[in-house]
């Protein structure tokens, strides 16, 4: 979905997708300045209309990402407010990222899975990152190594660990 807005923040002009997420025309969207209703998480007055006053403001994009009702589906929209230079006026845009909402919660319960299973086993594991900080432990780790959790939770490095168990 695209729209425009004139200084004064109003719809002057979406195209069709807009409309049809709203289950109208174009030009019903104009003339009764629909707009999108969107669930943000941070709850702000005036929703699509501030975001773009303030875009206006700054002079520069702004983008937050929004839940919308269409169709009977709740979608996930990235929601950007873009300020077109010495002309007063903004380019709104959404995009439809449901699919990578969808894939982020589908990792972390796969990697929330995998830690619970890695807890359970008696053999001592430790699971770094790619600066070599502590990124996981199971207790049989804590306690075959004698280290408190209290350290082990501050993520140290695979150095600092090794330093502290000579």
């Amino acid at each position: 979905p695209l729209w425009m807005r004139n200084g004064r923040t109003d719809i002057i002009w979406c195209n069709r997708t807009y409309a049809q997420l709203l289950d109208t025309t174009p030009a019903t969207v104009v003339a009764e300045q629909k707009e999108l209703p969107l669930k943000s998480a941070v709850k702000k007055p005036g929703g699509g209309r501030a975001m773009a006053q303030e875009a206006l403001d700054q002079g520069r994009p702004l983008q937050t990402a929004a839940h919308i009702i269409s169709g009977g589906s709740r979608r996930l929209m990235s929601v950007t407010e873009i300020p077109i230079a010495g002309v007063g006026l903004t380019l709104g845009m959404a995009q439809d990222i449901t699919r990578q909402e969808e894939l982020e919660t589908e990792q972390k319960r796969h990697s929330s899975a995998n830690k619970e299973l890695l807890e359970q086993l008696g053999t001592a594991i430790a699971i770094f990152d790619v600066e070599q900080k502590l990124e996981f432990y199971n207790s049989a780790f804590a306690q075959f190594w004698g280290l408190e959790d209290q350290y082990l939770n501050a993520r140290p490095k695979l150095g600092d660990i090794m330093e502290k168990l000579r």
